[in-house]
């Protein structure tokens, strides 16, 4: 077209005219469709590369040379030492189920880290998967882990060279690296060792590169068999890993590379053979199984026995108590959302019920049972090592508990059931070991009574009486008590993660809630927040399968415990899907909104009125909005700009406008034809105070007068 056209306008045409590439290309987007296919065909050669190792590791035998035998022979006597140890310092892992500790061995004045966990997958699987390096799994986490470059040469089917440079994270340090030969080895029993030392080969192949600093990194892995779980096979993994990085490095950078070089791998090894799931189905099949045969017990138990029994729920209080000589007792009560007999069925599963515990606590002492006879009066031996105390996290030396106990089911009447286990004195057995001292006397009571409240819902009381013997401080005793009480509140966890999200309710979203906060409370989680939220994900089937609907709300959930009125991208790890970051961006805004609402409550209302998708959910799923209140209210709580500020600046405040008011009272005294104004400012002064100073007395009295005294203080 012809004429003078203004610039606004022909610019505008232009634009115009030339997004329409853009859009060609929008259309035409397959950026994602690439990535996803790209991966999957990663995935599948590395899956081929890993069946041919495990084949190689399990069916083909293996000639090593002198070299490679004493690298083996040392590395097994590292580990054999390590282990032993019984000085340790305990490291807080990201993975509940991976256990990590420091430990110093003979005059070394470096630190070992342990890693231990349960791998559901054979020796052979678990030790392909940590010799084969240079997967694609690993080529991605290489930034991550602060991996600058890595080299890898294959010298045979048992051993290679694996050269990298690393950034360890500290500004000022030079860039270090690590040369390491890897060798692994099958043993006659079955089990795999995979030793990583320090080698000087290929130095002039693969030179150090100028201004790097060489460090140095020793690795044992051991991989153990373990009795399956139905067809699920069972490998205890454990890595043992001193790191060298050379110069003058800070605490926080040594325990974070000790968790790198050994908790991370671990966690990383147990997580891609998690079968979770199928081995929660195998116990469901087992409780069932022993529900069954409860359901068909006689109701007509020895009375005595019963009645001393409910004797003893009636006289303990509910909470941890201790006292000198290793003696210990308490009680504790909750409601499990599963059937009666299924209830009775988890806590007469020893061996199930303290390894769904150990799944689910950060405790790393464990209990070992061994139970013999059938039906429902068993002889069960238990088998603990206990602390006899520590010092500033550092564990002294232990005493060994193993005793053996008789354990009955006993069926009171078609609502309750009671399991009792006591002390067999004629058959206790009491062992130690070269680094365990000697015990004196060990016993243990415990008690379950369940109550069938409704078609799915059981109310437990769990009592527990130990007698740990002399030598057992008394902190140490009322620990043990305490984690002996937490398993009704383990149990609850657990049922509470199995239920639908469909058969949830708004009290179950309140426990879900609760869950999350307790899992997340430790102060220096920091950004492994989102790792805990992630796996609480997997373990709720509720919020599972919400995930699987909704995929935005497992950025929610991370952006609601993160808690920050301004996102910080940095700190929140990586958002592996734009529905899980328009998540985040959502979650984010809940903190703004508990800034300026009066109630949790309020505080989710107003937030979801923001998002019309939010406030569907909520709709479709009746227990989401007790579940977010119930995490709003724990973190205003515990929040900057919650409650406790609040209070405070109220505190404050009010204080201020008490000293205002006697500044202005005083100014009123001795001034002509002001005399009314003083003495109305002192009347009313002095009667906000006495109404004050009552209501500490009627608030107090019944605790003593000191409190009130105390109370009082900032009143006067």
């Amino acid at each position: 077209a012809g004429g003078n056209i203004p610039t606004v306008a022909a610019n505008y045409n232009g634009k115009k005219f030339l997004s329409q590439v853009s859009d060609l290309k929008k259309k035409f987007d397959k950026t994602k469709e690439i990535a996803v296919c790209k991966r999957r065909l990663d995935d599948e050669v590395d899956q081929a590369a890993l069946d041919r190792l495990v084949d190689i590791i399990r069916n083909e035998e293996q000639d090593y040379d002198d070299e490679e035998k004493r690298a083996i022979k040392k590395g097994k006597e590292f580990f054999e030492k390590c282990n032993k140890s019984t000085t340790f310092y305990q490291l807080d892992s990201p993975d509940k189920r991976v256990r990590m500790r420091l430990v110093h061995v003979g005059s070394d004045s470096l630190a070992i880290g342990i890693a231990t966990a349960v791998v559901d997958a054979s020796v052979e699987e678990c030790a392909a998967f940590s010799f084969y390096i240079d997967s694609s799994r690993n080529k991605q986490k290489m930034k991550e882990r602060g991996v600058i470059s890595r080299n890898l040469k294959e010298i045979n089917p048992h051993t290679l060279l694996h050269f990298e440079r690393r950034n360890i994270g500290v500004r000022g340090f030079k860039q270090r690296e690590f040369r390491k030969k890897v060798i692994w080895q099958k043993e006659l029993d079955g089990n795999i060792f995979i030793i990583d030392v320090d080698t000087e080969d290929l130095k002039d192949e693969y030179p150090v590169q100028p201004g790097d600093v060489m460090a140095s990194a020793y690795i044992v892995w051991s991989f153990e068999h373990l009795e399956p779980l139905g067809d699920v096979p069972q490998t205890l993994a454990t890595v043992t890993s001193r790191v060298d990085i050379r110069g003058a490095v800070p605490t926080r950078v040594m325990n974070g590379l000790a968790k790198g070089f050994g908790g991370g791998p671990v966690s990383e090894l147990r997580k891609h053979f998690d079968k979770s799931r199928k081995i929660q189905e195998t116990d469901v099949e087992n409780r069932l199984c022993i529900a069954k045969e409860a359901s068909t017990l006689s109701t007509k138990p020895n009375k005595t026995m019963v009645e001393s029994l409910q004797l003893l729920f009636d006289i303990i209080q509910p909470s941890a108590q201790a006292e000198k000589g290793g003696k210990g007792w308490g009680k504790s009560t909750a409601y499990l959302r599963i059937g009666f007999e299924e209830a009775a069925a988890f806590f007469w599963g020893l061996k199930d019920l303290e390894r769904i515990r150990g799944n689910n606590s950060k405790e790393h002492t464990k209990r070992a049972i061994e139970t013999r006879g059938d039906g429902f009066e068993i002889e069960a031996i238990f088998k603990e090592a206990i602390d006899k105390g520590s010092l500033m996290g550092i564990s002294s030396k232990s005493v060994q508990r193993e005793f053996s106990s008789k354990m009955r089911l006993l069926r009171v009447d078609k609502k309750t059931i009671i399991i009792f286990t006591e002390p067999n004195e004629t058959n206790r057995v009491i062992r130690t070991r070269s680094f365990v001292e000697e015990c004196k006397r060990a016993s243990e009571t415990t008690a379950v009574r369940l109550y069938k409240e409704g078609r799915k819902k059981t109310k437990v009381e769990f009592i527990t009486k130990l007698e740990l013997g002399e030598g057992v401080s008394k902190g140490t005793v009322k620990g043990r008590v305490e984690r002996h009480l937490a398993v009704v509140i383990d149990a609850a966890f657990y049922f509470d993660n199995l239920l639908g999200s469909e058969e949830a309710t708004g009290e179950d979203g309140r426990a879900f809630g609760e869950q999350v906060m307790l899992k997340t409370k430790t102060k220096d989680l920091g950004s492994r927040k989102q790792e805990v939220v992630k796996s609480f994900i997997q373990e709720n089937k509720a919020f599972r399968e919400l995930v699987e609907k909704q995929k935005f709300m497992e950025g929610v959930l991370c952006a609601v415990v993160w808690n920050r009125l301004r996102r910080d991208k940095a700190k929140e790890g990586t958002a592996f899907s734009e529905e899980e970051e328009e998540g985040r961006e959502m979650g984010s805004k809940l903190a703004m909104a508990m800034a300026t609402t009066l109630t949790a409550k309020h505080a989710v209302d107003e937030w979801s009125k923001q998002f019309p998708i939010v406030l569907q959910t909520m709709e479709e799923h009746v227990w989401l909005k007790p579940m977010l209140e119930t995490m709003a209210a724990r973190l205003l709580l515990k929040s900057k700009f919650g409650v406790r500020a609040r209070v405070i600046f109220g505190a404050v405040t009010s204080m201020l406008d008490l000293v205002t008011d006697i500044y202005v009272t005083a100014n009123f005294y001795g001034v002509a034809g002001k005399e009314g104004y003083f003495q109305a400012s002192l009347a009313s002064l002095t009667v906000s105070m006495g109404i004050q100073l009552i209501l500490i007395w009627v608030q107090n009295k019944g605790i003593g007068w000191k409190k009130v005294m105390k109370e009082s203080i900032p009143v006067l």
